[in-house]
Order: structure tokens, then C-alpha cells, then sequence
């Protein structure tokens, strides 16, 4: 299964990408789309036990902040790729 959280100013991106995958026949589940708020969407997600692995995109403080909410079984398997703007 996998649970896709997409930024929240870039939600109807995902959202399109879930109807594509409805079109071309996933079966039900197996990929889910959550959006919203880093604080209401995002965190629950890093923080629930049974979340095996998470990968994102973040920007500024986003990622330490993220490695700090991990749970705490999965802590070494995060991978977070930091977005560096040059401007």
C-alpha cells in the first residue's frame, strides 16, 4: 500500500494522479491519497506505528523537523531529500 501526501498548495496534482489510477484499473487501496496540512495530514502519518517507510521533498526546516517526529521504530529508514533553492 502506499499513501501519497502531496503538498498542500500542490493538492489537485495528486488528485489527478489518483483518478489516473483508478482509470487504468489499481485495485481499491492500494494507493491512497491524503491531502491537507503538514500538521494535520503529514505528522499522524510519521507518527503512526504502522507506517513502515516515508519518502518526501522538504524544504527549509521541514526535514529536521520531520526526522524529529518519526516514529521511533522506523527512524533509520527515512529518506528526506531537501529541496535547496538558490535564490
Amino acid at each position: 500500500m502506499l499513501v501519497l501526501k502531496p503538498a498542500e498548495q500542490t493538492p489537485l496534482s495528486a488528485v489527478r494522479l489518483g483518478e489516473l489510477i483508478q482509470e487504468v484499473g489499481f485495485p481499491e487501496g492500494v494507493v491512497n491519497i491524503v491531502t491537507g496540512t503538514g500538521e494535520s495530514a503529514g505528522r499522524p502519518l510519521v507518527e503512526h506505528p504502522e507506517v513502515a517507510s516515508a519518502y518526501g521533498a522538504a524544504a527549509g526546516a521541514v526535514a529536521p523537523a520531520l526526522r524529529k517526529r518519526l516514529h521511533p521504530s522506523w527512524t533509520s529508514r527515512l529518506a528526506v531529500s531537501a529541496i535547496l533553492r538558490p535564490w
